[in-house]
């Protein structure tokens, strides 16, 4: 049976994408990306922490400093989990 990763994702009204993603072991690892360009990544010790060093990201990244009404809440799914993320 394949592990899925607990991810958290939200949507921007500037076309970018953050994600959150739980790994094994309690690590959270963050990235930022718009389209296939990857702008950050990072980790951190929870999902609060997590997500927040993501929108802070995204604002030093791209000036995005405010959510409006056509960014997403961060949405939760289960996603398998890639060869690359068990390190």
């Amino acid at each position: 049976m394949s592990r899925r990763l607990v991810v958290w994702e939200s949507h921007h009204d500037n076309g970018w994408t953050t994600t959150v993603a739980e790994q094994p072991g309690g690590v959270f690892v963050l990235r930022l990306r718009d389209g296939s360009a990857e702008g950050f990544s990072g980790q951190a010790g929870s999902v609060s922490e997590a997500c927040a060093a993501a929108l802070e990201a995204l604002a030093r990244t791209t000036g995005h400093v405010r959510c409006s009404l056509r960014c997403s809440e961060w949405a939760l799914s289960l996603e398998p989990e890639s060869e690359g993320s068990r390190d």
